[in-house]
């Protein structure tokens, strides 16, 4: 992954939640693409276009230059639901892709990841954010909120 920009809010990540919900409550829902010419997305599709402003498309190696943001956003999505798969975008879509999933049961699952990961931030940010320089403190809570592991 390439070095990215620190981010500087401390609800970014329910930010793209929230975002990736909405979108997907305008434009509706995208099975088996990640987006359609009309605009409808998949879960990941949404997510990408809300940390980055576009959807990945098949053709893009997902995890080259992708923002911090949608990687944690990712993780923490793919870590909320049943463990069919150890690539979080194809778990993700495994699960946008059933066909009794609807874009109400998709949108509500993204409002309680935006939930979620706004609460273990807060949790996170009172523990240690004083005790750590803004960028690393901004890193592990990124971190923390997808459930990855940060030993240093």
């Amino acid at each position: 992954m390439a070095d990215q920009p620190i981010p500087q809010s401390h609800s970014e990540l329910s930010a793209v939640f929230t975002a990736a919900a909405d979108y997907i409550n305008a434009h509706g829902l995208a099975k088996g693409i990640f987006a359609y010419a009309s605009g409808a997305c998949c879960t990941v599709g949404a997510l990408s276009v809300a940390a980055s402003g576009s959807a990945l498309d098949a053709a893009s190696d997902v995890c080259m230059d992708m923002p911090l943001v949608l990687f944690a956003a990712l993780e923490a999505m793919a870590g909320r639901l049943p463990d069919v798969n150890e690539d979080p975008v194809e778990q993700i879509a495994q699960w946008n892709d059933a066909p009794e999933r609807t874009a109400a049961e998709v949108v509500a699952e993204l409002r309680a990841a935006a939930a979620d990961a706004l609460a273990r931030e807060c949790v996170l940010a009172a523990r240690d954010a004083n005790e750590l320089a803004p960028e690393v403190a901004h890193r592990r809570r990124l971190a923390f909120v997808a459930g990855i592991e940060v030993t240093a």
